[in-house]
């Protein structure tokens, strides 16, 4: 999963709409709310001796809070545009993704 969504990033992302990179996020969490919600338990659990309780929430939850608040805050702040006045105009462009690996 992690592979998927970092080549789309590098190659798609800056000319997809905002509401197409929200719509892969939110997909994301509902694959990890449902086909890989134990995996990520298990594995969390493994990795760091968590038991049940403590990896259903450092892990599973948190992550798919993660991708579903921060898609809602990207789609909100589009809806906002700067101040502008009869002299200027002034145009607000979010861009993500703007670091190299």
């Amino acid at each position: 999963m992690i592979k998927i969504i970092f080549q789309f990033y590098m190659t798609e992302s800056p000319i997809q709409p905002c509401r197409e990179r929200a719509d892969i996020l939110l997909h994301a969490a509902d694959l990890a709310a449902g086909k890989y919600r134990m995996k990520l338990n298990a594995a969390t659990m493994l990795g760091q001796g968590k038991s049940i309780v403590q990896a259903e929430i450092d892990s599973a939850c948190e992550l798919i809070d993660f991708f579903r608040f921060n898609s809602k805050f990207a789609l909100d702040l589009e809806k906002y545009e700067p101040i502008s006045t009869k002299i200027s105009t002034n145009k607000l462009i979010y861009r993500g993704m703007e670091v190299n690996f």
